[in-house]
């Protein structure tokens, strides 16, 4: 995921996602402030806030100042993280005292999820969680206590990193990063199975080697790879974005591939990106790695999103932001690349895409609004936030509901002739 940028502020040892400030916004988001008097029955002097999307201040908690990360529980309580810490908000912001935080002081969380038990998966590079002997995976129940039925194997024994997870419909789950593992089985003898930077566990923690694919023929099969970002689809095929895929793929020459679509089993979809390479660059030569994180989104109408810091493809100017067919072709779409760093996107509806960034233009009062574009299937930008720009880092978004979706950063919420407040988390909601 993501490299520590900032200082982490603690106070008096309390988690820094504790509600730093209150907003003292009184602007209803039913009628855009305009606190009307007027009881003539012709209401003619009322006005109401065109469609559009706002910052959230009356029922949410402008609360933090540093997060990464953010995931939901069933019951509508957040689940929030930065590098070191990790922590529960209740649905309007505020700090739930009922879940104890945790903290690393070896190593940083770099992925987060929650299962339909509303038990969280923490993930990362970490030697110890809260003190337990958990390193680089550990598994909370709902209330927050860490859940000891989880195997406890040193999946990163020979390696160093998990950068994302992704949860199968099925409970078991997908991860990803910078590692190398390896099991041995009985099969008339001693096999070995290495899993190089992408690996499938079951639910109670075992590696499932089922999802072996050709590691068995080929030892060193992910090693120079560096994962950051898988996309399950509905019949678990998965997208895996990254750096170096080229073993994974066997494809092409050269073959580095950047994105890649593979199958349950773990064997390569050649049905997507059936001829030439898929690989990336930064204006600091071939490759991404090292540069921020790539994503990758699946949408509604078979195409898929990737995102990060790249300027080329295959040789070709982009900037980015790609919109791919499910072929593995780009589309003739309207998504053009920005001047930020994409770092997350989420599918809000049939029609819209929300995309955070960090490092966004500073022009706090633009269109779009900086570090959140809204934008359509087709590309096209469907307008700015209406009121409450937030600016600054953003770093994770999530749809909460049919009207709201959630933002992790370090952000700014900017008002016009107010002071401006930090917020590690903010609750972003569209006018219906």
């Amino acid at each position: 995921m993501l490299k520590k940028l900032f200082s982490i502020l603690l106070m008096t040892g309390i988690i820094v996602f504790a509600a730093c400030s209150k907003s003292t916004d009184t602007t209803s988001s039913g009628n855009g402030g305009n606190n009307n008097n007027n009881n003539n029955s012709n209401n003619n002097n009322q006005t109401t806030l065109p469609p559009g999307w706002y910052t959230d201040t009356t029922s949410f908690h402008v609360t933090g100042t540093y997060a990464t990360l953010v995931a939901l529980q069933s019951d509508g309580k957040i689940i929030g993280a930065n590098p070191t810490q990790v922590a529960r908000l209740n649905r309007d912001g505020s700090l739930d005292q009922t879940f104890t935080p945790y903290k690393i002081t070896t190593g940083e969380i770099h992925a987060l999820c929650v299962d339909k038990d509303d038990k969280i998966y923490v993930a990362g590079n970490f030697q110890k969680f809260g003190g337990s002997d958990y390193s680089f995976l550990v598994r909370l129940n709902k209330d927050g206590s860490i859940d000891n039925t989880l195997t406890t194997q040193n999946y990163l024994s020979q390696g160093n990193d998990i950068k994302c997870l992704a949860l199968r419909s099925d409970g078991k789950l997908m991860v990803g990063g910078k590692f190398n593992f390896a099991t041995e089985i009985l099969t008339g003898g001693i096999a070995s199975i290495y899993f190089d930077n992408l690996m499938r566990l079951n639910t109670d923690g075992s590696v499932d080697i089922s999802f072996f694919n050709i590691q068995t023929q080929n030892p060193n099969y992910l090693t120079s790879a560096y994962i950051t970002a898988i996309n399950i689809l509905p019949g678990h095929k998965m997208y895996v974005a990254g750096n170096q895929l080229h073993a994974l793929a066997q494809v092409g020459t050269p073959s580095a591939y950047d994105l890649i679509r593979i199958n349950d089993d773990g064997s390569l979809d050649r049905s997507f990106m059936k001829e030439g390479d898929f690989w990336l660059s930064s204006t600091g030569g071939h490759g991404v790695i090292g540069s921020p994180d790539l994503a990758v989104k699946a949408l509604s109408d078979g195409t898929v999103l990737l995102a990060g810091y790249f300027s080329s493809l295959d040789n070709n100017p982009v900037k980015n932001l790609l919109h791919i067919s499910d072929q593995g072709n780009l589309t003739n779409s309207d998504f053009s690349g920005v001047n930020c760093m994409p770092t997350d996107i989420c599918q809000f509806s049939k029609d819209e895409i929300l995309i955070t960034a960090k490092n966004p233009p500073t022009t706090y009062f633009g269109d779009p609004s900086p570090g959140l574009s809204i934008k359509g299937l087709d590309g096209k930008d469907l307008g700015a936030m209406k009121d409450g720009i937030l600016a600054g880092d953003m770093y994770s978004i999530i749809k909460e509901s049919d009207s709201t979706a959630l933002i992790a950063g370090k952000m700014q919420l900017l008002k016009i002739n107010q002071p401006s407040v930090t917020v590690a988390f903010a609750r972003v909601k569209k006018h219906l």
